[in-house]
């Protein structure tokens, strides 16, 4: 029987329910002949998807499944005391209702050994899950959480609520710590943070947005202080990320520290390219009529998504939604489209929808109480959302095409474990090809690609020659002085410089605009606004 055979039997309830043993004795030759171990996992995924099926062949089916490490799927009250026993030992620490696979299990007890771990695994790994683990052993005083965006913040600080009998939760700078602390905080946040002065142990989410290849240079910048600044404190971490082949060399020899990479999968997902046509949201349209089950939608911006709604068919809602378009036209407006389409069954996220509404949206979908969810790249990065299917729709954010990390961010969120085992991914751009690179990390390599606003932040004996060369003109620049540049964290030394001498040099006009002390009116926030674009940009 060749794969495409057996994929499709094992999709097949009919066929599997006719010949349930034969099917998973294909899967064993599979696995004894050590064919790709990738292949075999998903075939035992693709036979649990449908598991209810097989019968008295279950029993073979769950040998496969402790066989793989999946052990989240089993169910000790089903299992022999062989397997029970293997139960247990995977089990995450004080979190008795958490079992954890094989690899998450290897990466949970290298970090409690006492070693730094640097993750690269699939968006359905369960990555964070490690991070509740750890915190649930009470090993740590302080620990630190560094997350991407603030949608995270409100996600991971929901989530660490359960270990308040023993930690203060704190998310804001201004919020004093307690003996016991889980700092959960954006980069931001992070960089020159009075309450950080004794870490335990520290977590970096999405950490290749370390790296410059990223292509966010600022929020690189000032990640890659705050690992930095924190680095100081703790030399134990952990760096979770979706799928890096490897750490540059000069990384691996600066910070001492595991890498796993774990292509393991526990779900499955399936790509589906679609041809958009002349007319892509027609297509969208028909495509949408098809897809039963709950679907998030992918679009390049907040304009795009109400394009995109207008074209997904109505769906049946529940009266606590209608309860909540009507409190929603309430107090914010009546004819407000957010509110309009929930009342379709279809909720809208990104990034000027209100906090709390948002929040609200991800929650009726992961509910299913929504059939479709159509949101940005604000819910992408990191909200753990569960979607039988995706559509990515746009192949763009910020007018600059998707990368490879991002767009496996995207199709990790199809499928989820115990909810979906297979997932489907529909896209209307060809995906990403190119290799995954190394992730570099700038503030320990100092390679060419560091840039200069991270690098005037470093202390002198950080330095290398080179870097020492590179930011030698900002420390003699008779314009603007050394600790000026400094406190402006993040921020271009050259641009900071070239605004100081557009100021000098007209400062007659300039004096006007920058002499307030306390709220700006217009001309003088026009004035700041008009002078910072234009040196953002390389203008004068």
């Amino acid at each position: 029987m060749t794969n495409s055979e057996l994929i499709a039997a094992l999709s097949d309830p009919a066929a599997i329910r006719k010949r349930a043993f034969d099917l998973l004795k294909e899967i064993i030759r599979r696995r004894s002949l050590e064919v790709d171990a990738n292949l075999v996992q998903e075939l035992i995924l693709r036979a649990l998807e449908n598991r209810e099926h097989f019968g008295s062949a279950t029993k073979v089916l769950d040998a496969l499944v402790r066989d793989v490490g999946l052990f989240p799927y089993l169910n000790p009250d089903k299992v022999g005391l062989a397997d029970r026993i293997a139960i247990e030992i995977h089990r995450g620490a004080n979190l008795e209702q958490v079992v954890f696979h094989h690899p998450q299990a290897k990466v949970f007890h290298a970090i409690m050994s006492g070693k730094s771990v640097v993750l690269s695994a699939p968006t359905s790994f369960g990555k964070s899950l490690i991070i509740d683990a750890v915190v649930s052993t009470h090993k740590f005083s302080n620990i630190v959480i560094v997350v991407p965006t603030l949608a995270l913040v409100d996600e991971t600080r929901r989530r660490m609520a359960r270990f308040r009998g023993h930690y203060k939760v704190i998310t804001q700078v201004s919020q004093k710590p307690g003996t016991n602390n889980i700092f959960v905080l954006t980069q931001e946040r992070v960089v020159n943070n009075p309450g950080l002065a004794q870490v335990d142990f520290f977590v970096i989410d999405e950490f290749y947005k370390l790296s410059p290849l990223s292509g966010e240079d600022e929020r690189c910048a000032l990640l890659n202080q705050a690992f930095y600044e924190l680095s100081k404190r703790c030399k134990h971490f952990y760096l979770l990320g979706p799928g890096i082949r490897a750490l540059s060399d000069e990384f691996q020899h600066a910070v001492s520290c595991l890498f796993f990479h774990e292509p393991y999968q526990t779900v499955v997902s399936e790509l589906h390219q679609v041809s958009p046509g002349e007319k892509p949201l027609e297509r969208l349209k028909e495509l949408s009529r098809k897809l039963s089950d709950s679907t998030l939608v992918f679009c390049s911006s907040p304009e795009k998504t109400q394009a995109v709604a207008v074209q997904l068919p109505e769906s049946s809602i529940d009266e606590n939604i209608l309860d909540a378009t009507s409190w929603i036209g309430e107090h914010y407006h009546p004819e407000w489209q957010f509110a309009t389409h929930l009342q379709r069954g279809i909720g809208i996220h990104h990034g000027r929808i209100p906090r709390a509404l948002a929040q609200l949206v991800v929650r009726l979908f992961n509910e299913d109480q929504l059939r479709f969810l159509v949101c940005t790249s604000t819910l992408i990065e990191g909200v753990n959302t569960k979607a039988k299917n995706i559509v990515v729709f746009d192949h763009t954010i910020n007018n600059k095409a998707i990368d490879l990390f991002t767009f496996n961010n995207i199709r990790g969120r199809s499928g989820r474990m115990f909810r979906h085992f297979v997932g489907h991914v529909w896209v209307f751009h060809p995906p990403p090809q190119e290799e995954l690179p190394f992730v570099d990390v700038p503030v320990f390599t100092q390679s060419d690609e560091a840039p200069e606003s991270l690098l005037v932040q470093l202390d002198e004996d950080d330095l290398t020659d080179g870097s020492e060369e590179r930011i030698r003109q900002f420390k003699n620049c008779p314009d603007l002085n050394f600790e000026t540049i400094r406190a402006n964290v993040g921020i271009d030394p050259s641009v900071q410089i070239a605004i100081a001498q557009a100021i000098t040099e007209d400062v007659v006009r300039y004096a006007g605009i920058l002499s307030w002390d306390r709220l700006p009116r217009w001309p003088e926030l026009l004035g700041v606004c008009e002078i910072a674009s234009l040196h953002r940009h390389g203008t004068t």
